[in-house]
């Protein structure tokens, strides 16, 4: 995006066992980013690779396919959890339109909790009633 830097895409929260169980976005002085608009960042999620900034090449590989299946997997719950924000952030700028984005009583500005089990289970749902229609 050509005005801004860092974005910070989505967090992702896991419970006890390592197992992902949330998606969150943040307000903008917790990750020190530049808060582009909801449907500007879900351009950027087909784009994210983790690359070393001197050689260009892929870097922690692992990391990176696992970050880019998350992506791809949790599209729907991502892309909402962006425009929710948008939303909160829209209010946050009516109530403090000089000190929205640095209000530091607000870190989380959208959550969204998932079951990995039901999202393959739906997935695979959705692909059963593809091939057969």
């Amino acid at each position: 995006y050509e005005n801004g830097g860092l974005c910070h895409l989505v967090a992702v929260s896991f419970d006890n066992s390592g197992i992902p169980v949330q998606l969150f976005t943040v307000n903008r002085w917790v990750a020190m980013e530049w808060q582009y608009p909801a449907d500007v960042v879900i351009s950027m999620i087909d784009k994210f690779q983790i690359e070393d900034p001197i050689d260009g090449k892929e870097k922690f590989s692992l990391s990176s396919r696992w970050l880019m299946a998350m992506l791809k997997l949790y599209r729907p719950q991502i892309e909402w959890a962006l425009h929710e924000r948008d939303t909160m952030i829209a209010a946050m700028k009516s109530d403090n339109p000089d000190n929205w984005s640095e209000d530091d009583t607000v870190e989380v500005l959208s959550a969204v909790t998932f079951d990995f089990a039901e999202q393959i289970d739906r997935i695979e749902e959705a692909l059963a009633a593809q091939q057969a229609g």
